[in-house]
C-alpha cells in the first residue's frame, strides 16, 4: 500500500480494530487527521484519512515500557 493512499474509515477502523464511530469521533476530536472529499462545500464530510496520518497517530499513542 502505498504511504499517500487514502482509507476510508470503515478502512481505518479495521487497522485500528476498532469501531468507525470510534474512528469518527478521533477525527472530530482532532486526535486524526482526514480529508474531507465531499463533493459540495457545506455537505456532510465524507472523510478519508492519508495512511501517513493513521501511522503518525499510531505512534503518537504508541508507548515504551519504563
Amino acid at each position: 500500500m502505498s504511504a499517500s493512499q487514502l482509507l476510508t474509515i470503515p478502512e481505518t477502523a479495521d487497522r485500528l480494530r476498532c469501531h468507525r464511530s470510534s474512528v469518527n469521533e478521533l477525527i472530530n476530536n482532532g486526535h486524526l487527521k482526514a480529508v474531507d472529499v465531499s463533493a459540495k462545500k457545506g455537505a456532510r464530510p465524507t472523510y478519508r484519512v492519508r495512511e501517513t496520518d493513521l501511522i503518525a497517530f499510531i505512534e503518537s499513542r504508541t508507548r515504551t515500557a519504563a
